[in-house]
């Protein structure tokens, strides 16, 4: 049998007619026997009845057919820019690493320069792992990710 609390949380879900049959058995038994309650009951149906004229209408299927086109087409393009970027990146470290092999082997090229490369490079490295760091961290903590202007 239910508490007074619990079918005063419940009654929503009985006017609107999703709550299961046995809660509904026990609902009414309930209601049969507390005035407070029905009173409440005819509440909540008053304000649905005000309320009714408010409601939006469903969206035609079109919209959803377009919304979850949107999805796939944003998804499909992010994937394809991120294998692009990660190509793009793995190429650059190559030819930099090239670079560094082979201007480090050169005796001729001056310690200065070879150490300015490395610490350009060091600082590149570490630049791109803060970024993507940084990106990560913000895309799961960022709270208005759904708001669009």
């Amino acid at each position: 049998m239910m508490n007074h609390q619990e079918v005063q949380e419940k009654i929503p879900l009985y006017v609107a007619g999703e709550l299961p049959a046995v809660e509904v058995a026990e609902l009414e038994a309930h209601l049969e026997s507390c005035e407070s309650c029905r009173h409440e009951l005819e509440e909540f149906r008053k304000m649905e009845e005000m309320l009714a004229p408010l409601r939006l209408p469903d969206p035609p299927d079109e919209l959803w057919d377009g919304y979850w086109s949107g999805i796939y087409n944003r998804m499909e393009r992010r994937l394809g820019w991120m294998l692009f970027s990660l190509g793009a990146i793995v190429l650059l470290f190559f030819g930099f690493y090239r670079l560094v092999e082979g201007m480090l082997a050169d005796p001729t090229v001056p310690p200065l320069i070879k150490w300015g490369v490395l610490f350009i490079g060091g600082g590149l490295a570490i630049l791109l792992v803060s970024v993507i760091r940084e990106q990560l961290f913000h895309r799961k903590n960022e709270r208005y990710r759904e708001v669009r202007r």
